[in-house]
């Protein structure tokens, strides 16, 4: 679980395209040291009526294109996540199925 969204300009973006001004990730910390990251969604910068700015964000939803199944993302309250000992309860020799 990771509570760090890293939001970076889209330096690519054509004038006038539809395409996300800002793409938006997470960063896992691997066991080694090092960082995966992920790509979780995008974000608009909109104007408001005041003239101020504000970012409009969207999480990926999961797909599947030409055979490939892509992760969806979304966002849980702390309290909605389950204890790890909802999770995994401990498990006796005799509830052992095999």
């Amino acid at each position: 679980m990771t509570k760090y969204i890293n939001i970076f300009k889209n330096s690519n973006k054509q004038e006038g395209s539809q395409q996300p001004d800002y793409s938006m990730s997470i960063s896992e910390k691997m066991p080694d040291g090092s960082y995966n990251n992920k790509d979780v969604g995008a974000c608009w910068l909109k104007p408001m009526k005041d003239g101020n700015k504000y970012l409009s964000c969207a999480l990926k939803e999961a797909n599947e294109r030409d055979g490939v199944k892509y992760a969806g993302f979304s966002i849980t309250e702390d309290a909605a996540l389950p204890q790890v000992n909802e999770v995994a309860p401990e498990i006796t020799d005799d509830q052992t199925p095999f």
